[in-house]
This record gives structure tokens, sequence and C-alpha cells, in this order.
């Protein structure tokens, strides 16, 4: 069955499903294992190599609509961040890797769509990330399943980076457009506030 009128199919999925995606298994507990920290979905490593810097986990969750697994979602963080109590990954202080691993298909324009709804609910009105916007959304492809995207920070150059299946597709600098963009997955504004105490659950 396919929906003839986006406008439609919009508004169920930006409105309607959100209220209800969460249930008590929307975001599944982590458990140890061999491989690093699992969710009910996925596994991911304890530690990532980033720019001569060894990023930590700080949590991990699973990403579910109703019924169908959509990613399974990983925070890395520099390991004396982590250790302090008021740690915020949206601060922009300690370069972060964010893991999405995809269980399920996704057009480019439905990611695209999605960002700008996300990020246009919780940016200051006084900010335009129109020209950010654009380009990321000129560098999404549409995802299938097992794909990966990571959103990289570093802290240094305060520069924000997309890479798809561990190759770079778009970059832009400054804080602001950081917590903008990272905000959609660690904000309380983003996907689920309980999807972010997840991922910064340490």
């Amino acid at each position: 069955m396919y929906f003839k009128n986006t406008k439609i199919l919009l508004f169920i999925f930006f409105y309607i499903l959100p209220s209800i995606a969460f249930s008590e298994t929307g975001v599944t507990e982590t458990q140890l294992s061999e491989k690093g920290i699992c969710t009910k979905n996925a596994c991911f490593e304890s530690y990532q190599d980033y720019s001569k810097q060894r990023l930590k986990i700080a949590g991990s969750a699973d990403y579910d609509y109703l019924f169908f697994k959509v990613y399974s979602a990983a925070l890395y963080a520099e390991p004396e961040f982590l250790y302090k109590k008021e740690f915020n990954p949206l601060d922009g202080q300690s370069s972060i890797v964010l893991l999405l691993k995809y269980h399920r298909e996704i057009s480019g324009k439905e990611f695209c769509d999605s960002t700008k709804y996300y990020i246009k609910k919780s940016r200051p009105e006084d900010i335009d990330f129109s020209k950010e916007l654009d380009g990321l959304c000129k560098s999404y492809e549409d995802i299938k399943i097992g794909d990966n995207y990571s959103l990289v920070y570093d802290s240094k150059s305060q520069k924000s980076c997309l890479n798809k299946n561990g190759i770079e597709k778009y970059c832009a600098s400054g804080v602001d457009f950081f917590k903008a963009y990272a905000g959609i997955w660690l904000s309380e504004t983003g996907v689920s506030d309980e999807f972010a105490k997840k991922l910064n659950s340490r």
C-alpha cells in the first residue's frame, strides 16, 4: 500500500508516530558482551579511535517505530569528560562520535525531511542553518539495511562531519550547528528524551 498524498504521510511520520513510537520496548537496555556493549538489536565496540584519540562509549540505544526496528545508536566521547557527573555531550567541549546502525531502508528524501523537521524544532530563532541543511540534504543517499552513519565532532576545530559506511559525505563548522544537528539524537527536543538519556547513560 502506498501513500499518494505526501502531506498526509509526513503528518503521520512526524506528528503521530513519534508520540507512540517509544513504548517500553522502544529503547532497550544495554548489555555487556564480548563484542563490547549490546542493545537488543546491535552490538558496539567499547572504543572508537578518532584523530589520535581513543573515545570511550557513553551509552547505546535502539530506535524503533511501532513494531519496526529503525536503527541502533552509540555515543562515544573523550574518557576524561565521561568521568564528570555534569558531562553534556552537546556543549562542544569533548570530541564525540555518534554511530548509527540502520535496520531499515530509508530514502534520502525522508532523511532530509526528518533532519529539517528536528533542527527547525530545536534551533534558536536567530540562527540560520539553511546553508548547512542544503549541504546535508545534497549529501544524503538512500539508506539500505546494514548501512552505518556516523556524526563526528572535533572539539578543537569545532567541525562536524557526517560519514556513511566510513566515507566522509559532508562537513560543517561551528558549535551552534553541532548542537542543533547532534541534538536530533542527544537532546530532549530530538527523537526522544529517553533515547538521548540512554546514549549518555555511562
